[in-house]
C-alpha cells in the first residue's frame, strides 16, 4: 500500500524518483538524525517546500519537482511520517501525502501568475499541515527517531 502511494507521488517524476530511491538504498540520502524538535523538523519541510516555490516562480521546473519531491521523501517520510503515524489516523497521514502529490501534479511548464499563486497557497497550506501536526508531536512528548 505505502508503495503504491509513492508510484502515485513521483509517477510523473519517475527518473528523478528512482535515481533518489537508489541513494536512499545506500544510505546516501538519509539525513543524520539529530535531537531536533517536531517543529524544527516541520520547518526543514516548509524551508525545502519555499525552494519548490521559488523555482516554480522562476520556471525552473526541474529544480521545483526535486525540492518538492525530497521535502517529501528526504524531510517529511523519512523523519516525521513515522512518529506521527504513532498519534494521527491513517486517513490524516494520507491527506498529507494527497496534498505532496497534489503539489508536484500541479506544477506545470510555463506557468501563469494565477499557477503560480497557486503553488505558493498549497506550499502554505501543506506547510501549515506539517508544522500543526509537529506541534501535536511535541506537545505529545513524542520520541525521536534513533
Amino acid at each position: 500500500m505505502r508503495c503504491i502511494r509513492y508510484i502515485q507521488i513521483i509517477r510523473p517524476h519517475w527518473k528523478l524518483a528512482c535515481c533518489l530511491l537508489s541513494f536512499s538504498a545506500l544510505g546516501l540520502a538519509a539525513p543524520a538524525i539529530t535531537a531536533l524538535t517536531w517543529q524544527q523538523k516541520a520547518q526543514n519541510v516548509c524551508q525545502q517546500l519555499d525552494t519548490a516555490s521559488k523555482a516554480y516562480q522562476q520556471n525552473n521546473m526541474q529544480q521545483a519537482h526535486f525540492n518538492a519531491t525530497m521535502a517529501y521523501f528526504q524531510n517529511y517520510d523519512l523523519n516525521i511520517e513515522p512518529a506521527a503515524r504513532k498519534i494521527f489516523q491513517q486517513g490524516h497521514i494520507f491527506e498529507i501525502e494527497q496534498m505532496f502529490s497534489h503539489l508536484n501534479s500541479n506544477m506545470v511548464d510555463n506557468p501563469t501568475p494565477q499557477q503560480i499563486a497557486a503553488i505558493k497557497q498549497q506550499t502554505d497550506a501543506l506547510c501549515q499541515a506539517i508544522v500543526s501536526d509537529a506541534k501535536n508531536m511535541d506537545a505529545e512528548q513524542l520520541d525521536y527517531p534513533t
